[in-house]
């Protein structure tokens, strides 16, 4: 067997094992919502504290992201986080089941969100270490895919039957179990990597340790534009799934049912939408593509905010709502990866992350509710078009990071 051949068998390898791993730690993060109306019961929960929940969780994780993102330079070997953080996650997913009152359900939730932050960014160097240079896109895309189908189409299924036969305390153990063997699976598959801790300017002997790795990854542009990006879109995204349903069923007068088929259709779109945009970047450029499905959403919003109550509104919510979820990879993960050199890319691509999941994950929808309670969800849905042209005028100062397409200024910082 050839050296190539069996460098595309790890890397295949690798992408089905954190496919499951990082479905498996998404549906962790979205567990609590599927379990939701069961908890306003035993818990005599109003709106704002269910609200609450997801704000700490996804707070504590965009912090942690963050937090990640100053000291991820400094790691050499990121196989070992990897296995800790995926590991520990696991153990305290589980230990959520002996959870008896919201308070500590708020604290647990905000511990594993904290604990999660920096999984991603250490799945997708490890990836980035092993695939080849016109597969990185597809790769991504993949192992972004695994939110769709381990957590938002089989998670559901799961956690409802597990409360129709059984506790709300036995869900946790039901996912932290397989995450904890995935974890062991990390440990026997994955090949450890070495990354060089020494900075690549001009001055070889200065320690990256000894140096704040932000005021080194925000010189160059494309971080810059890609934080931008991040705000805008995870906005615009988080805005989308948490009040299309309430849009469907108020303003389009659609029943719950019918609610139920639409969004399904839509999550049915994001499966195509989680391989197609990433593998596109990959053919035609990560620029052109992030402009386009940036442009796509922002068009869609806009036909929900000055359409409401027609198949018009409903068409775009189908064919574009789930266009933000899988365009992440592209301006959260490749773009920031390409563009740094070894030592930067986990506290890039955490940055990128981070920033983008603690303002337009954890706060955007709490303003965007204050918004549509005062103007409506159209003009809410209006804004949320803003948001996202703006993400579009940024990312048309991305520079290209295709190889074999970047322009001779890309990765030099401005």
């Amino acid at each position: 067997m050839t050296e190539s051949i069996k460098a595309k068998r790890y890397e295949w390898k690798l992408v089905i094992l954190f496919f499951f791993t990082w479905g498996f730690v998404f549906l962790d993060r979205l567990a609590v919502a599927f379990l939701t109306p069961t908890l306003v019961e035993i818990f005599g929960l109003n709106n704002a504290q269910v609200g609450m929940i997801g704000t700490v969780s996804t707070g504590c994780y965009a912090i942690a992201t963050i937090l990640f993102s100053m000291v991820a330079s400094r790691i050499a070997n990121p196989k070992k986080y990897l296995v800790w953080f995926v590991c520990v996650t696991a153990i305290s997913a589980g230990l959520c089941s002996l959870v008896q009152t919201y308070t500590q359900l708020l604290a647990a939730r905000g511990l594993i969100g904290a604990l999660e932050g920096p999984i991603l960014p250490l799945i997708m160097v490890l990836v980035s270490k092993a695939a080849s240079e016109r597969s990185f896109g597809l790769d991504a895309g993949i192992i972004n895919l695994g939110v769709v189908v381990v957590a938002i189409i089989f998670g559901p299924i799961l956690i409802t039957q597990i409360v129709s036969i059984s506790t709300w305390h036995m869900v946790f153990p039901s996912y932290a179990l397989p995450l904890l063997a995935i974890g062991l699976l990390i440990v026997i598959m994955v090949q450890k990597v070495e990354i060089s801790v020494q900075s690549h300017s001009k001055n070889k002997s200065v320690d990256t340790s000894r140096k704040d790795a932000i005021s080194e990854f925000v010189k160059y542009i494309n971080i810059r534009t890609c934080s931008i990006v991040s705000i805008v879109a995870m906005s615009g995204y988080w805005c989308i799934m948490l009040y299309a349903p309430l849009y469907l069923t108020k303003v389009n007068l659609t029943s719950i049912q019918t609610m139920g088929f639409i969004s399904s259709a839509m999550g049915l779109a994001m499966v195509v939408y989680a391989v197609m945009i990433p593998k596109l970047s990959d053919i035609f450029g990560r620029k052109p593509i992030l402009t386009i499905f940036l442009l796509l959403p922002a068009a869609g919003t806009l036909l929900m905010a000055f359409f409401p109550g027609t198949s018009i509104s409903t068409l775009a919510y189908v064919i574009a709502g789930g266009m933000l979820g899988c365009v992440m990879p592209v301006y959260a993960i490749i773009i920031p990866l390409e563009t740094v050199p070894d030592h930067l890319k986990a506290s890039a691509n955490s940055f990128v992350i981070g920033v983008g999941e603690i303002i337009g994950g954890a706060f955007f929808p709490l303003i965007a509710g204050s918004i549509a309670d005062a103007i409506g969800l159209p003009p809410m849905m209006g804004v949320a078009s803003g948001l996202l042209a703006i993400g579009v005028v940024a990312s048309l100062f991305v520079i290209e990071t295709l190889p074999g397409k970047r322009k001779a200024e890309a990765g030099v910082s401005l």
